[in-house]
């Protein structure tokens, strides 16, 4: 956004100046409406400065306005004023949007937020200027404090909800907006899948460039809370020397003491009271800082833990990866399966397989399976864990998937199933290109 002493100007896109750096506060509004703006920068002062003159916008876009598409024309004023008792002739113009509001720091101002953005910002617009609010539903009409001015967006923070959402609902968290684990809870669950698909769609649109995806509904968990199975608690001591136990707070700075997580199983719950309580008493000393909990397991009883899914028992190093949600892997599991429609001719390669969880599970129905995992410890586990159940067809090769796919993979193997699982932070750079080149029937 370029700025003046009274205005914010954003240039139209048809018409960009590849070079504008500074607006005079002596630009003055003439006898027009001021709706569009014109850069006017002499021959002289291309490098130095551009000023403006304000005309109406009908005038701009009708057939007999002087601008062309380009933007570049030789100006209908013949002289443009640039101080007190000097003119000079114009030589090249383009045009730009006036908004009469300029965004700033500590402005309070009303709006209505219209979407929920991936990551739990609601959305809405200040004369036009996105704007990022915490914490906010779409639907809801609030007032909001501007925090943060950036060029093209602002982030604020709800100072009232002047009429709240009819998909808002009261968090059941007392750590709600302060935790950072949850982004949410103040959203009906409900509504939380509509927002979720939508923004699955939205990436694939503006990532991905595809028209109109065809995204299927959500499969909806049948807990919507105590569903993890697994979490990361930070364990410290504050500036006073106080305990802490829990989740790193909104702002990402330090971690926020809580008694209990509602989204975690009960026994995580129970398993971090007691290290609570064994570090008070001297039981146990602070280790690391971060430390992992897993449900149904006392807290670094052992190196692996064991998972049940669909009646089969999986081993998994207690550092290592697993689906998080343990009400929904049956059906996940599912659902893979049949959406794969694998032939028993297939050869399905599991990248980022972990300990083996859908190998094991696609093993019967195809011809081979061959899965790909950068930790020797999971590895080792899905090997193991293949091995029990008497699985011959499937084998495991530890090492990065970018890695793999080029050494051993590609131009080498004949795939016809490509199964991707990737962390949070998705497949690294090239993977994809990688799996084109191989060429599968499905991913």
């Amino acid at each position: 956004m370029i700025r003046s002493t009274s205005s914010a100007l954003s240039l139209d896109t048809w018409a960009v100046p590849t070079r504008i750096i500074s607006l005079p506060s002596t630009v003055s509004r003439c006898m027009f409406s001021p709706s569009m703006v014109i850069f006017v920068l002499p021959r002289w002062a291309w490098k130095l400065s551009a000023f403006a003159w304000i005309v109406k916008e009908n005038e701009l876009r009708s057939e007999h306005s002087p601008l062309s598409a380009a933007g570049s024309f030789n100006c209908p004023i013949p002289l443009v004023p640039v101080r007190q008792g000097m003119y000079i002739e114009p030589q090249l113009c383009w045009v730009g949007r006036l908004t009469e509001y300029m965004v700033k720091i500590g402005d309070v101002v009303t709006t209505k937020l219209d979407t929920v953005a991936f990551g739990g910002n609601a959305l809405g617009r200040i004369e036009g200027v996105v704007v990022f609010v915490p914490f906010g539903v779409d639907g809801d009409e609030v007032t909001i404090e501007i925090g943060k001015a950036k060029k093209n967006y602002c982030q604020a923070v709800i100072k009232e909800i002047l009429s709240p959402s009819s998909d808002r609902v009261e968090p059941r968290c007392p750590y709600f907006t302060i935790c950072g684990g949850c982004q949410y809870q103040h959203i009906s669950y409900e509504h939380q899948l509509v927002i979720k698909e939508r923004q699955v769609g939205e990436s694939f649109e503006r990532i991905g460039r595809v028209k109109s995806p065809p995204v299927k509904k959500i499969i909806p968990s049948p807990l919507a809370f105590n569903y993890r199975g697994k979490a990361e608690f930070h364990i410290d001591l504050d500036d006073k020397g106080d305990l802490r136990v829990g989740f790193i707070d909104e702002g990402g700075a330090f971690p926020v003491d809580i008694e209990r997580c509602e989204i975690v199983d009960e026994t995580i719950n129970d398993a971090v009271r007691k290290v609570r309580d064994d570090i008070a008493s001297g039981i146990i000393k602070i280790g690391e800082k971060r430390n992992i909990f897993w449900s149904h397991n006392d807290f670094l009883a052992a190196p692996f833990i064991s998972r049940t899914v669909k009646g089969k028992e999986f081993r998994i190093p207690y550092s290592g990866f697993f689906q998080t949600n343990l009400s929904l892997m049956d059906g996940l599991v599912y659902s893979v399966i049949m959406m794969g429609n694998f032939a028993d001719s297939n050869t399905v390669l599991d990248c980022y397989c972990g300990s083996g969880l859908f190998s094991l599970f696609l093993a019967p129905h195809v011809k081979r399976v061959i899965g790909i995992e950068g930790d020797r410890h999971s590895v080792e586990c899905a090997r193991t864990n293949l091995q029990d159940y008497g699985i011959t067809n499937a084998e495991f090769i530890e090492g990065p998937v970018e890695k793999i796919l080029r050494q051993k993979v590609k131009g080498k193997i004949q795939v016809d199933v490509v199964l991707l699982d990737p962390p949070r932070i998705g497949c690294v750079k090239g993977v994809l290109d990688d799996i084109a080149e191989i060429r599968p029937e499905k991913i």
